[in-house]
């Protein structure tokens, strides 16, 4: 990634990030964390396009001694549940998702791993967004719960209890569809 440099109001020269090179570097991160955080397949392209969009418009408050990927993470989940929360989304009707089949796997196993993203899809779904947020920062996208409490603005213990509370109902989700059996 390339960095510009602008001279701060002291002089110093403060790396800048080019929406292009954050663009390359971070767009598969963006999209499977969107993808996450329960957007539907229609609106992901656009909800993608809106976090780089507001990353260029809020850089000014970008902390560049921090990690970026939790930055951007933090501006999907609020554009994400800002877009799940508008009424005209929640009365759309949404067509049969397309699921591209898993390359080199046979027919059975593709239907079977077409199920489990499905059900994880779902028991996500199940999950108030609070616990959500934090379950997927954490769990499928890696990030520490720290780095969750400085982009969610939560205090890590509320945050640590969250996740345990996510975890057991995530669970739980899953037992009850069936797609795990026993103690998870």
């Amino acid at each position: 990634m390339t960095l510009s440099f602008l001279e701060d109001a002291t002089g110093q020269d403060v790396p800048t990030l080019g929406l292009h090179d954050v663009y390359e570097v971070h767009f598969d991160y963006v999209w499977r964390a969107v993808k996450r955080l329960g957007a539907r397949p229609s609106d992901q392209e656009d909800l993608v396009h809106d976090v780089f969009v507001t990353f260029m418009r809020t850089l000014d408050k970008y902390d560049n001694r921090r990690p970026l990927r939790p930055w951007l993470c933090g501006i999907a989940f609020r554009i994400v549940s800002e877009h799940r929360r508008k009424a005209s989304t929640s009365r759309e009707i949404p067509v049969s998702e397309h699921h591209d089949p898993a390359p080199g796997l046979n027919p059975a196993q593709a239907l079977e791993a077409t199920r489990r993203k499905q059900s994880v899809n779902a028991a996500l779904n199940e999950l108030p967004e609070d616990e959500r947020a934090i379950l997927i920062m954490v769990e499928l996208l890696g990030h520490s719960v720290v780095e969750a409490s400085e982009v969610l603005h939560t205090n890590e213990n509320t945050l640590y209890s969250r996740l345990r509370k996510a975890r057991k109902m995530f669970a739980s989700a899953l037992r009850r569809m069936g797609a795990v059996r026993g103690g998870v």
